[in-house]
């Protein structure tokens, strides 16, 4: 056997070797759970309105395991645990929750050494109605344009938008919040029509709260 021959099977050799004793690590490795990014099945959800956060754990174990859901609610001054269950043997769990303010979830497993997952930004959209005291009015004939916000926001002001000829929304009035009881504000504003039109009403985004919407209201004038 030639002296390069023999070399080549001695780096042959000590390739398998490496290899081998990569696989025996890589066996002997200990087990991990990774707890994935919770998913929401709402995200803006409606204040008032239920959301479910869903995931699953990964790794080895997995199935089976205590966890904890801990939020982060405005002012987003840290995380508390606010519900606990056990995953499905596939690792499955989920959370039925009603947050009322812009919160950020994240999961953790419950028994040491503890895992934390990624956080989920859940936006919470104020309640928002919009009602019309004619659908068929006169033309140039007043329409009352009037409605509710949930939560109460009393002093601050939303926008009554009227959809143009592209499809897109134009403010027609912004008009001011009013005292409507402890749950919620009031809106009230006549304006002179003089065409068919679909108006909705926007409440802007606040450090606590998402954009919210109404449903629309279409008008039309005869």
């Amino acid at each position: 056997m030639g002296h390069t021959q023999s070399r080549r099977i001695f780096s042959v050799a000590i390739a398998v070797a490496c290899s081998t004793a990569l696989l025996v690590s890589a066996s002997n490795a200990p087990a991990k759970t990774v707890v994935t990014k919770p998913k929401s099945s709402a995200n803006p959800v409606v204040y008032g309105k239920s959301v479910q956060i869903t995931g699953s754990l990964a790794g080895n174990p997995s199935g089976n395991l205590a966890i904890t859901l801990q939020a982060n609610s405005f002012p987003f001054a840290g995380y508390v645990d606010v519900a606990s269950t056990t995953t499905s043997a596939a690792g499955a769990y989920s959370f039925t929750l009603t947050p009322l303010v812009g919160t950020r979830y994240r999961v953790a497993t419950s028994d040491p050494p503890q895992e934390i997952g990624d956080e989920l930004v859940q936006v919470v959209s104020p309640k928002v109605t919009l009602r019309v005291s004619d659908r068929t009015p006169k033309r140039r004939s007043q329409v009352r344009f009037y409605g509710t916000v949930t939560p109460a926001a009393d002093g601050s002001y939303v926008s009554l938008q009227k959809r143009t000829s592209t499809g897109a929304f134009r403010t027609v009035a912004r008009v001011k919040l009013v005292d409507g009881g402890d749950l919620f504000s009031r809106y009230s504003r006549k304006l002179r029509v003089s065409s068919n039109g679909v108006y909705r009403t926007i409440v802007p985004a606040t450090p606590s709260l998402g954009e919210g919407t109404s449903a629309t209201r279409s008008l039309r004038v005869h």
